[in-house]
């Protein structure tokens, strides 16, 4: 039997002062990405994925016997690329 795990995410709102009303939240995006997905939002090629992985410059987590890369470390590898990050995953 395998082993069941669950992700869970919790999101807690501050409201701005002088808001009226919520803001709104997009959750259709997935927090995670497997390494085809991540390739192509990245426009490169899967072996690209799988080295910024192992030289640690992209953000992955290891869900069961899978590997999957979050979506703010997509955004972290972009935002180096273009020099507004930090120097770290």
């Amino acid at each position: 039997m395998t082993d069941a795990r669950e992700i869970v995410v919790r999101l807690q709102l501050e409201y701005p002062p002088g808001l009226v009303s919520p803001p709104v939240v997009v959750a259709d995006q997935p927090l995670l990405y497997k390494v085809p997905e991540a390739a192509r939002l990245l426009a490169i090629g899967e072996s690209a994925v799988y080295d910024l992985i192992a030289r640690g410059e992209i953000e992955s987590v290891k869900v069961g016997g899978s590997r999957r890369i979050t979506r703010s470390g997509i955004e972290a590898y972009v935002n180096r690329l273009l020099g507004g990050g930090d120097a770290t995953a």
